[in-house]
Protein backbone atom coordinates (compact mmCIF):
# COMPACT_ATOMS: atom_id res chain seq x y z
CA UNK A 1 0.00 0.00 0.00
CA UNK A 2 1.49 3.14 -0.60
CA UNK A 3 2.44 5.04 2.55
CA UNK A 4 0.63 8.96 1.65
CA UNK A 5 -2.61 6.78 0.78
CA UNK A 6 -2.27 5.49 4.23
CA UNK A 7 -0.92 8.98 5.78
CA UNK A 8 -4.01 10.76 4.05
CA UNK A 9 -6.30 8.16 4.73
CA UNK A 10 -4.57 8.52 8.86
CA UNK A 11 -5.53 12.15 8.59
CA UNK A 12 -8.54 11.94 7.67
CA UNK A 13 -9.83 9.01 10.54
CA UNK A 14 -8.37 11.56 13.06
CA UNK A 15 -10.40 14.81 11.59
CA UNK A 16 -13.03 12.84 11.87
CA UNK A 17 -13.13 11.72 15.38
CA UNK A 18 -11.15 14.85 16.62
CA UNK A 19 -14.05 16.77 14.73
CA UNK A 20 -16.67 18.38 17.38
CA UNK A 21 -20.07 17.13 17.02
CA UNK A 22 -22.73 19.50 16.64
CA UNK A 23 -25.82 18.60 19.33
CA UNK A 24 -28.81 20.38 19.47
CA UNK A 25 -29.47 21.66 23.32
CA UNK A 26 -32.56 22.38 25.10
CA UNK A 27 -32.88 23.32 28.83
CA UNK A 28 -35.60 24.47 31.69
CA UNK A 29 -34.63 26.91 34.75
CA UNK A 30 -36.52 27.15 38.57
CA UNK A 31 -37.05 29.57 40.51
CA UNK A 32 -35.64 28.63 43.87
CA UNK A 33 -36.70 30.46 46.90
CA UNK A 34 -34.51 30.09 50.75
CA UNK A 35 -37.57 31.51 53.18
CA UNK A 36 -37.10 32.06 56.89
CA UNK A 37 -40.77 31.90 58.37
CA UNK A 38 -42.13 35.10 59.81
CA UNK A 39 -43.72 35.04 63.56
CA UNK A 40 -46.09 37.66 64.64
CA UNK A 41 -46.09 37.11 68.47
CA UNK A 42 -45.73 39.07 71.93
CA UNK A 43 -46.80 38.17 75.33
CA UNK A 44 -48.81 40.07 77.81
CA UNK A 45 -47.90 40.29 81.55
CA UNK A 46 -50.34 41.62 84.31
CA UNK A 47 -48.72 42.25 88.00
CA UNK A 48 -47.98 39.66 89.52
CA UNK A 49 -49.15 36.76 86.70
CA UNK A 50 -47.61 35.02 84.49
CA UNK A 51 -46.79 35.72 80.51
CA UNK A 52 -49.98 35.31 78.24
CA UNK A 53 -48.99 34.41 74.62
CA UNK A 54 -51.38 35.94 71.86
CA UNK A 55 -52.90 33.74 69.84
CA UNK A 56 -55.77 33.77 66.68
CA UNK A 57 -58.74 33.72 68.61
CA UNK A 58 -57.78 36.38 71.69
CA UNK A 59 -56.00 34.49 74.54
CA UNK A 60 -57.04 35.89 77.64
CA UNK A 61 -55.25 37.72 80.29
CA UNK A 62 -56.81 37.98 84.23
CA UNK A 63 -59.08 40.58 84.57
CA UNK A 64 -58.55 44.27 86.15
CA UNK A 65 -60.43 46.68 87.55
CA UNK A 66 -60.69 50.80 87.96
CA UNK A 67 -62.86 51.36 91.34
CA UNK A 68 -64.24 54.87 92.58
CA UNK A 69 -65.55 55.24 95.45
CA UNK A 70 -67.41 57.83 95.05
CA UNK A 71 -68.09 58.66 91.06
CA UNK A 72 -66.30 61.31 91.06
CA UNK A 73 -62.17 60.49 91.28
CA UNK A 74 -59.65 61.45 88.63
CA UNK A 75 -56.02 59.47 87.71
CA UNK A 76 -57.55 55.91 88.93
CA UNK A 77 -55.00 53.09 88.69
CA UNK A 78 -55.69 49.87 87.54
CA UNK A 79 -55.24 46.70 89.61
CA UNK A 80 -55.71 43.00 88.54
CA UNK A 81 -58.83 41.46 90.00
CA UNK A 82 -57.64 40.51 93.39
CA UNK A 83 -54.55 41.68 92.67
CA UNK A 84 -51.49 43.99 92.47
CA UNK A 85 -52.31 47.24 91.56
CA UNK A 86 -50.28 49.39 88.99
CA UNK A 87 -47.97 51.94 90.48
CA UNK A 88 -45.10 54.26 89.42
CA UNK A 89 -42.34 51.26 88.05
CA UNK A 90 -45.21 49.06 87.84
CA UNK A 91 -47.14 49.03 84.78
CA UNK A 92 -50.44 47.35 84.56
CA UNK A 93 -49.23 45.47 80.70
CA UNK A 94 -46.12 44.82 80.06
CA UNK A 95 -45.93 43.50 76.27
CA UNK A 96 -42.74 41.54 74.63
CA UNK A 97 -42.34 40.96 70.89
CA UNK A 98 -41.56 37.16 71.19
CA UNK A 99 -42.10 37.11 66.98
CA UNK A 100 -39.61 37.26 64.84
CA UNK A 101 -40.53 40.92 63.11
CA UNK A 102 -40.85 43.93 63.72
CA UNK A 103 -45.02 44.92 64.50
CA UNK A 104 -47.23 47.59 65.28
CA UNK A 105 -49.04 47.04 69.16
CA UNK A 106 -52.37 49.01 69.77
CA UNK A 107 -55.22 48.47 72.25
CA UNK A 108 -58.61 48.97 72.22
CA UNK A 109 -62.28 48.02 74.02
CA UNK A 110 -64.80 46.63 72.21
CA UNK A 111 -67.73 49.30 72.98
CA UNK A 112 -67.99 52.13 74.09
CA UNK A 113 -67.68 53.95 77.63
CA UNK A 114 -70.30 55.57 79.46
CA UNK A 115 -69.53 59.03 79.02
CA UNK A 116 -68.69 59.69 82.18
CA UNK A 117 -65.33 57.88 82.07
CA UNK A 118 -62.49 58.30 80.21
CA UNK A 119 -59.61 55.86 79.94
CA UNK A 120 -56.74 56.65 78.74
CA UNK A 121 -52.76 55.40 78.25
CA UNK A 122 -49.33 55.77 78.04
CA UNK A 123 -46.13 54.12 78.23
CA UNK A 124 -45.37 56.38 81.26
CA UNK A 125 -46.88 56.16 84.56
CA UNK A 126 -47.09 59.96 84.70
CA UNK A 127 -48.25 60.06 80.56
CA UNK A 128 -51.22 57.67 81.86
CA UNK A 129 -52.57 60.58 83.36
CA UNK A 130 -53.42 62.54 79.84
CA UNK A 131 -52.13 59.78 77.93
CA UNK A 132 -53.88 58.51 74.81
CA UNK A 133 -57.60 57.86 74.99
CA UNK A 134 -58.46 54.41 74.48
CA UNK A 135 -61.92 53.39 73.12
CA UNK A 136 -63.79 51.29 70.71
CA UNK A 137 -63.13 54.08 67.87
CA UNK A 138 -60.03 53.87 66.93
CA UNK A 139 -56.72 51.52 67.29
CA UNK A 140 -54.45 53.33 70.43
CA UNK A 141 -51.25 52.90 69.60
CA UNK A 142 -48.86 51.07 72.33
CA UNK A 143 -45.64 51.05 70.14
CA UNK A 144 -44.90 51.46 66.56
CA UNK A 145 -41.84 48.95 64.98
CA UNK A 146 -41.60 46.94 67.84
CA UNK A 147 -38.89 44.76 67.36
CA UNK A 148 -38.21 41.74 68.71
CA UNK A 149 -34.37 42.53 70.52
CA UNK A 150 -36.32 46.15 71.88
CA UNK A 151 -36.87 44.27 75.63
CA UNK A 152 -40.29 44.73 77.08
CA UNK A 153 -42.42 47.54 76.54
CA UNK A 154 -44.49 48.97 79.18
CA UNK A 155 -48.06 50.55 79.23
CA UNK A 156 -50.09 52.36 81.70
CA UNK A 157 -53.61 53.02 81.64
CA UNK A 158 -55.38 55.51 83.88
CA UNK A 159 -59.54 56.49 84.26
CA UNK A 160 -61.37 59.52 85.27
CA UNK A 161 -64.51 58.75 86.95
CA UNK A 162 -66.89 62.51 85.98
CA UNK A 163 -70.37 62.44 87.85
CA UNK A 164 -70.77 58.40 87.60
CA UNK A 165 -73.57 56.02 89.46
CA UNK A 166 -73.70 53.07 90.62
CA UNK A 167 -75.33 52.57 87.14
CA UNK A 168 -72.76 53.43 85.04
CA UNK A 169 -70.87 49.98 86.53
CA UNK A 170 -69.78 47.98 83.68
CA UNK A 171 -66.98 46.18 82.04
CA UNK A 172 -65.44 45.71 78.57
CA UNK A 173 -62.93 43.46 76.44
CA UNK A 174 -60.05 45.39 75.69
CA UNK A 175 -57.93 44.19 72.82
CA UNK A 176 -54.42 44.00 72.62
CA UNK A 177 -53.45 43.96 68.88
CA UNK A 178 -49.90 43.15 66.66
CA UNK A 179 -49.75 44.07 63.25
CA UNK A 180 -46.51 43.41 60.86
CA UNK A 181 -44.78 46.01 59.87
Amino acid sequence: MNKKLVIVALFVVIAVIAAPIAVAQCYTTTTVYFNVGTLISFTLTLPGQSPVSCNSTGAATAAIEFNSTNGTVINVDPSVVGGTAQSNGVPIFVYDNTGTTNINLSTYLNLGLPACMNLTGATTFAGADNGAVIDNSTNTTVVNSYAPAAGTQDWYMKVDFNNCTASDTTSRTLTSQAIQT
